[in-house]
């Protein structure tokens, strides 16, 4: 993934930003597969992460309430599919749990 990550610098480049070039990508895309968020949509969850985290510092009640929803429309999605097609990954786990009267601590 690191690697991946490196690959998308621009040719010949010998300086960059560590933590929004490398540090925050990998960390998010980690976190992205662990909880079973597909690879090709990891992207766009990220983006409304970030506009959530930036609307704290200015954004319109009204923005944050559509991100907010925007991001819980996705995620509700994700574990409707993951019901029916689990996977070996955290979210189909606590869809498991969940479905199983079972509850995380």
């Amino acid at each position: 993934m690191a690697d991946d990550l490196l690959d998308r610098l621009e040719p010949g480049v010998q300086r960059f930003y560590l933590m929004a070039s490398l540090a925050m990508p990998l960390a998010s895309t980690v976190l992205c597969d662990l909880i079973g968020i597909p690879r090709p949509e990891q992207g766009h969850v990220m983006a409304l992460a970030t506009q959530l985290n930036a609307s704290q510092m200015g954004a319109s009640l009204e923005d944050l309430e559509r991100t907010d929803q925007q991001l819980k429309a996705f995620l509700s999605a994700l574990i409707d599919k993951r019901r029916v097609e689990p996977r070996q990954e955290g979210l189909s786990a606590l869809v498991a749990a969940e479905e199983g009267g079972e509850r995380a601590q």
